[in-house]
């Protein structure tokens, strides 16, 4: 098999982001649903920076780009932290200049072509937000291309979605960032906006109770994230929504009785060490703690599990969930209980 080029980004940068955990997911999935959104309007213009950056055929042309766009820059290249802007044009135009990076580049053209079919994803994700939160005004959303110069693959704002393409050019990219497989294995430009741009909204709503550390405050936030995605696109499935393959999900489910009995009876659940809720909650291969093949981010899941059986015993609204900072009312009236 061949390896893999890694390309590091500059340390000029160096701070690490990753937004969530990513899922496979199709233009159409995104569009069926059982609301009534065909009529509801939104106003989505996509700036394609990583266009102009590479036809730019000089410092000063880049120089324009950014002083037209300087609130982009500033979010995904911190320029307001740089002496001027000509450090960061003569930074990127010595990699738009790169051949490599050129190839690279127009890989990502190819594979993301016009991005019409992710403007058609957008649009439909965004009316379903609209739809259920009406005020919700579509972000600007600009595409860029900097071969990993900034570590950020994607910000997701109220103001701002910038999308870093080439972070998202599934297993036929020519270059990765430098993380675990497990990882890279989610950036494919299917997965971007369903999951990266999906859940990155449900934060806008996802009330909590900075003040409740426990672990299952941890389970809920997540799990209501998760459920919030599942109404945005109405058919995806949990492997996809969760961003776990199909045997993780079947894992859970032969498991969940066995999994459930781990937590009571340690007493997890009311965990506050940070150590400790990091086993269950973060970016891990598996949970060695419960078992070898357990898959990591267990957590996650059962907490999904706990909102859908919330939200199943209650009659509840969409919003009133999300505006529930209540973890421990939201556990104790789900009613989750697999051992029964």
């Amino acid at each position: 098999m061949e390896k893999k080029l890694i390309w590091k980004p500059d340390i000029n940068f160096l701070f690490y982001f990753l937004f969530l955990s990513v899922i496979i997911f199709s233009c159409d999935s995104i569009t069926k649903d059982d609301i009534d959104h065909q009529h509801i309007e939104i106003d989505l213009n996509v700036k394609r920076l990583d266009q102009k950056l590479f036809d730019a055929s000089s410092i000063v042309e880049i120089d324009s780009i950014i002083a037209k766009n300087r609130d982009v820059f500033n979010l995904y290249l911190e320029l307001s932290k740089l002496p001027n802007s000509r450090v960061l044009s003569e930074m990127l135009y010595q990699r738009v200049q790169d051949s490599s990076v050129r190839v690279f580049y127009n890989q990502s053209q190819e594979i993301f072509g016009d991005f019409k079919e992710r403007e058609k994803e957008l649009k439909g994700l965004f009316k379903h937000v609209k739809y259920y939160y009406p005020d919700f005004r579509a972000p600007e959303v600009s595409c860029i291309f900097t071969a990993f110069l900034s570590p950020l693959d994607i910000i997701v704002s109220k103001g701002h979605i910038i999308i870093g393409l080439d972070y998202f050019l599934g297993p036929e990219a020519m270059y990765v960032q430098n993380d675990p497989q497990y990882i890279l294995d989610r950036y494919r430009p299917e997965n971007l906006v369903p999951m990266f741009i999906g859940l990155g909204i449900s934060n806008f709503y996802n009330e909590t109770n900075h003040e409740d550390q426990t672990l299952v405050a941890d389970m809920i936030y997540y799990g209501k994230a998760h459920y919030f995605l599942s109404k945005m696109v109405h058919e995806i499935s949990d492997s996809q929504n969760l961003g776990f393959s199909e045997d993780d999900i079947m894992y859970f489910r032969d498991k969940e009785k066995i999994l459930w009995a781990y937590f009571v009876e340690r007493s997890l659940l009311f965990e506050t060490n940070r150590i400790e809720i990091q086993k269950y909650i973060s970016e891990r291969p598996k949970t060695i703690e419960i078992e070898p093949e357990c898959p990591g981010r267990v957590g996650r899941w059962m907490g999904y599990e706990i909102v859908k059986s919330y939200m199943d015993k209650n009659e509840l609204s969409l919003q009133e969930l999300m505006a529930e900072k209540d973890a421990q009312k939201i556990f104790r009236l789900s009613g989750y209980n697999p051992s029964r």
